[in-house]
């Protein structure tokens, strides 16, 4: 199947663009504290930092648990980076907004709620 050019006027285009970019920066900064902050509880201090230790079991699993949970967010985050990106490069080759499955023109009312979707929702559901 040809790529399907965009249904969409450079207006619209450059309005999603903005969108995009700001919803990318919220997250390179949010992804930067959780990696940060994982990093400063796995990688403890010489001196005194060690004294604040948790070493008590179920202290030290509560801790492990927030790191996991820290670390899953990051990949969350860190994916949809990829798919913001990803729809960037659709605006650009003037391809946003079309279903990459079908084709068919996504909805401007699902691009303004989720900007990246690269699928109409019912080609989603039958996936």
């Amino acid at each position: 199947m040809a790529k399907q050019t965009t249904y969409l006027s450079d207006e619209d285009l450059a309005k999603f663009r903005r969108m995009l970019l700001d919803r990318r920066n919220l997250i390179v900064g949010s992804y930067r504290g959780l990696v940060e902050d994982v990093q400063e509880t796995s990688e403890p201090e010489q001196t005194t930092a060690q004294s604040n230790m948790p070493t008590h079991p179920a202290d030290l699993a509560t801790e492990t648990e927030l790191d996991e949970r820290a670390l899953q967010l990051a990949e969350h985050e860190r994916n949809l980076l990829i798919e913001i990106d990803e729809a960037i490069r659709r605006i650009d080759d003037k391809t946003y907004g079309v279903c990459l499955g079908t084709g068919k023109p996504i909805p401007k009312k699902r691009l303004q709620t989720e900007p990246w979707a690269k699928y109409t929702i019912e080609y989603e559901k039958q996936a």
